[in-house]
């Protein structure tokens, strides 16, 4: 049997890669939870929820398994790749749908709409100096004529399938039609807070967001 290469991981191979460019000093300065695949890029993130830098995937080894009963290998990034890409797509596009899925499942998918859309803002904004995103729709988070549900931008509540500027200050927001089941979910561009408001005692503190934050 062939021994696989072991490779680090992609977090700690961008580490390397942005402490050799000087743009940050030492391990301690970098997020790893906060960073991670968005499209064909590794963003790395510092502390403070700062972009530090974008990486090509190309550039970054990855790790491969072999396939029990074939002679293909798979990287073992490719679930976490293809998940990913998919929500910045859904993202991009007119009126995002999820539909049948379980209540807990459109909480996840409202936090990681939110989460995808505030990581391609900021890779747009580092590469272009601003950039657009589309206004998802989400069920359990859309907007209705007798209802405060949907998306906001600060405290604008904004039309599923339009595009907006993304902002560099301020708060992106997704409000929950029912705060029982699903949290509503904010992210600050400015301090890289990511706070969520679910009432208490509900389904909704469970599925995503405990003590306020997500």
């Amino acid at each position: 049997m062939n021994k696989q290469t072991k490779y680090p991981s992609l977090f700690d191979q961008a580490l390397a890669i942005a402490i050799d460019e000087g743009k940050i000093e030492s391990s301690k300065e970098a997020a790893p939870f906060q960073s991670g695949i968005v499209g064909e890029n590794y963003l790395l993130f510092s502390k403070q929820r700062k972009l530090i830098k974008s990486i090509p995937l190309e550039k970054l080894k990855r790790n491969t398994r072999i396939v029990r009963n074939t002679n293909k290998a798979q990287g073992c990034f490719a679930n976490s790749l293809v998940v990913t890409a998919i929500l910045a797509f859904l993202s991009m596009l007119a009126l995002p749908k999820f539909e049948g899925i379980s209540e807990k499942a459109k909480s996840a998918a409202a936090r990681n709409t939110i989460a995808t859309m505030a990581k391609s803002c900021a890779v747009k904004i580092a590469d272009a100096g601003t950039g657009t995103i589309i206004v998802p729709e989400i069920q359990g988070y859309k907007s209705k004529k007798k209802n405060i549900a949907g998306f906001y931008l600060g405290n604008n509540r904004k039309i599923s399938g339009t595009s907006i500027v993304c902002p560099t200050t301020g708060e992106i927001k997704l409000i929950s039609e029912n705060e029982w089941k699903h949290p509503s979910y904010s992210y600050n561009f400015e301090t890289g807070k990511k706070t969520c408001i679910a009432d208490s005692g509900s389904y909704a503190e469970q599925w995503g967001c405990l003590n306020g934050e997500w």
